[in-house]
């Protein structure tokens, strides 16, 4: 992950259209005050996004540790021609080692970034449901008995050749909760995905849903190459 500045203000807006399971904050600012943010991303996958300051951002071990990342899995799918990750990022308001057990349901905010390369078979099938459910696949879910909440209407957004959706769902079970808000975008040649996913416990979503909404409405992707 690159972590790319620390600088004061907001950058200019960007608008679309406006793991539960391991499976795998902040108030709002006020009109003309200005608030701390790190820039992250990657200049080689040409996406870019705002965290607040002093943020934690995981490191390899942790991409492991929580699942999200598998160099022998990569390996594989590369080989075979299905879907791999080429970029992945996970950053938070509390240690890494506060969100636990390999858990993303906890109540510290998280940001997720995600890009994929697409093998022939997602490429031939994708569509803006699959996209959605890159991630968090809500039908798995349901199916494994969860309950769940879509908290506003799907977006479509479309970013000069980009196109994807924005989304907001709750998810909860017997044993945890989870609310997100996600953006999804795909290339025109759609051979390549690129997602940010922000989120935490139901509770700690809408106590700090002005600072996620911020995070996933700042996600650009700055070529489609």
């Amino acid at each position: 992950m690159t972590r790319l500045s620390d600088r004061r203000g907001r950058r200019p807006g960007r608008h679309g259209a406006t793991v539960l399971m391991a499976a795998g904050l902040g108030a709002a600012a006020l009109a003309g005050c200005s608030t701390s943010v790190t820039y992250l991303g990657s200049s080689g996958q040409g996406l870019y996004f705002d965290v607040p300051a002093g943020w934690h951002v995981a490191t390899p071990q942790d991409l492991s540790r929580f699942q999200l990342y598998g160099a022998q899995q990569v390996a594989q799918a590369q080989a075979s021609g299905q879907s791999y990750p080429v970029y992945t990022s996970l950053s938070s308001a509390a240690p890494m080692r506060a969100l636990g057990g390999g858990r993303l349901t906890g109540p510290y905010p998280w940001a997720l970034a995600q890009v994929y390369v697409l093998g022939p078979q997602d490429q031939a099938t994708l569509s803006l449901q699959a996209m959605q459910d890159r991630i968090f696949n809500i039908d798995n879910l349901r199916q494994a008995g969860a309950s769940v909440t879509q908290l506003s209407p799907t977006a479509v957004v479309v970013r000069g050749g980009l196109r994807g959706t924005l989304v907001s769902d709750a998810v909860v079970s017997s044993t945890a909760s989870l609310a997100f808000e996600q953006v999804s975008l795909t290339n025109p040649a759609t051979d390549k995905l690129w997602v940010l996913v922000a989120g935490c416990s139901l509770g700690c979503f809408h106590a700090h849903s002005s600072e996620i909404y911020h995070i996933v409405t700042s996600f650009t992707v700055a070529h489609a190459g």
